[in-house]
């Protein structure tokens, strides 16, 4: 559960796969930026994503719901890719490719979007088609209803949780002070927004924003998967 400008998977680090997003508000947009405002940017070679419960997009500057590269050539169009929730595919940034490296359409085909909320339908996609249940390997079945769990990781609300309703962010999420109504702040936001800064630099106490500062146990029953 997260609360910043976007997620971006580059071509250029090094690839990635098997990632998922579940709870988080990405504006796509900062103040002052033309370039590069894109919620979810995954260029090429990054598959395997998954995209769930998610709420999406700036109101009144994101125009399209997605740009994806149709094949390992396609030139894209950066006003277009910066103005997408969803840029996907592309070996280049803003959904442009950088030669001599392909595209990937792969990206899409192996991408899961689930309960996402958008700016631009200004409602929650729940679409059949954007689940890859017909993949001959790694497939994702279709969830057989709406339902959202308030998290993959923890059963209750944790202890060192502030007064921020839990969860904080979905499209199941009503009264939250963002645009949408579907996000309220998070407490790693909450304590940015209350505590002095020095310099610029945030006087950091996790005792005057945290009502329990006890370490989070590490989390069990993990598997590693290899392809």
């Amino acid at each position: 559960m997260s609360d910043g400008p976007g997620f971006t998977a580059d071509d250029i680090h090094g690839s990635s796969q098997f990632i998922t997003a579940f709870r988080n508000i990405w504006l796509g947009w900062e103040p002052g930026k033309t370039q590069e405002t894109i919620p979810i940017h995954l260029e090429a070679w990054n598959r395997y994503y998954n995209f769930v419960g998610n709420v999406l997009g700036k109101i009144g500057y994101h125009t399209r719901y997605e740009a994806a590269a149709s094949s390992s050539t396609d030139a894209g169009n950066a006003s277009i890719g910066d103005k997408s929730i969803y840029t996907l595919g592309y070996s280049g940034n803003e959904g442009t490719i950088l030669s001599p490296i392909p595209n990937d359409t792969l990206v899409k085909v192996t991408m899961m979007r689930w309960g996402n909320y958008d700016t631009v339908h200004a409602a929650t996609q729940w679409n059949a088609s954007e689940v890859p249940s017909s993949l001959s390997a790694f497939s994702n079945a279709v969830p057989g209803n709406q339902a959202l769990p308030n998290s993959f990781y923890v059963s209750a609300k944790p202890s060192w949780w502030t007064a921020t309703p839990w969860p904080a962010i979905g499209p199941d999420v009503a009264g939250g002070a963002d645009p949408t109504g579907h996000a309220h702040k998070i407490p790693a936001h909450a304590c940015y927004d209350t505590t002095s800064k020095t310099g610029g630099i945030l006087n950091f106490n996790a005792v005057n924003c945290y009502p329990d500062t006890t370490t989070p146990g590490a989390p069990t029953n993990l598997r590693i998967v290899r392809e």
